[in-house]
């Protein structure tokens, strides 16, 4: 599933002077370049080709089974949440770094790979910090949950980036009560697990 997930695609023209540097969000990158490529508002409609998967970045595996379910949905028009992006610089380019929505970003090249047009896609902006951007993806309860491993290497990286485990304790209660909800547990019950050490 790799090659689905590669930033192969054609990049648009940027308008000449334009310094990928200054461009620090969506708003400034809807008029950096020749052609439209994205249009404003709070959910903006961009170019595939200005998406951008970091490598190692999404705590969760690409399931393509799920991705494929997406992928319908894309193509018979049925709605499909936007992806949230944030604006980064790659090779001297502005681009959008996916933080949430990697497989419909996969669906998306699925759908495009069996011939389907994509002409844009809706996108909202993420503004925070990288410690943010990992709490967002163990928090979000779109798409796929993550696995307890996945869960894991998310808890490992705020630990690594400094976050003090007070901080740590908090999310946990946040994750575990959206993994329970589906077997309607009390927050009290949730937090007794989580001081007794039972998580």
């Amino acid at each position: 599933m790799s090659k689905v997930l590669l930033n192969d695609l054609p990049y648009p023209t940027l308008k000449k002077n334009t310094e990928a540097h200054n461009i620090s969000t969506l708003r400034k990158m809807s008029d950096a370049f020749e052609e439209k490529v994205c249009s404003r508002g709070d959910i903006y409609r961009v170019n595939v080709e200005l998406l951008y998967v970091q490598e190692g970045f999404n705590l969760r595996e690409i399931d393509t089974e799920h991705a494929g379910r997406i992928k319908n949905s894309y193509v018979s028009g049925v709605y499909v949440p936007p992806i949230v992006v944030k604006v980064i610089t790659v090779d001297n380019l502005p681009r959008l770094q996916i933080i949430d929505g990697h497989h419909r970003y996969c669906a998306l090249r699925m759908a495009m790979e069996e011939g389907c047009t994509i002409k844009g896609v809706y996108v909202t902006e993420f503004s925070g910090s990288q410690q943010l951007e990992i709490v967002n993806m163990l928090t979000s309860s779109e798409g796929k949950p993550l696995a307890p491993l996945e869960k894991a290497d998310g808890f490992h990286r705020l630990l690594s980036m400094g976050w003090d485990k007070r901080k740590l304790h908090d999310i946990r209660i946040q994750v575990l009560l959206r993994s329970t909800d589906y077997y309607a547990c009390s927050e009290q019950i949730t937090e007794s697990l989580i001081l007794s050490g039972r998580t």
